[in-house]
């Protein structure tokens, strides 16, 4: 068994990371929480053998949220984040920037769940609010 660590950057971050895979067996890494104006983002990591060899390209974002989700089908990410009660889809456009989909409110202290469906590509949320789970 062999780990990976990423850069140093990361030691603020104390909450867990959504991975999923993505195109060509690298790993979408979205961070998760941090310290208020801390440099969030996205990270790709290309694995390795050994391990240590992985490369990683990191996503030029400056954004911070409280809870995330990713995941990944047909070429594309999909994005769920909850910035205090705020709930927001992230998904790229034609040209690659990122759209934002206001949802509306979630509940604070949860994290959101996202899934694209890979027959239609629509990316659909899980949240929390008033106490019920609720679907998008």
């Amino acid at each position: 068994m062999e780990t990976f660590t990423l850069a140093t950057a990361l030691e603020p971050y104390t909450t867990a990371f959504p991975i999923v895979l993505g195109e060509n067996g690298r790993l979408l890494v979205l961070l998760n929480g941090g310290p208020t104006g801390s440099k969030n983002g996205l990270y790709e990591i290309t694995p390795a053998s050994p391990l240590a060899n992985s490369t990683v390209k990191t996503f030029a974002t400056d954004y911070v949220f409280e809870g995330t989700d990713i995941d990944f089908a047909l070429g594309r990410p999909a994005l769920a984040v909850r910035r205090d009660t705020t709930l927001e889809l992230v998904t790229p456009d034609e040209q690659g920037y990122w759209l934002y989909t206001q949802l509306g409110s979630a509940q604070d202290n949860y994290s959101p769940s996202v899934a694209i469906n890979p027959a239609t590509g629509n990316a659909h949320v899980c949240y929390r609010l008033n106490n019920k789970v609720t679907f998008q």
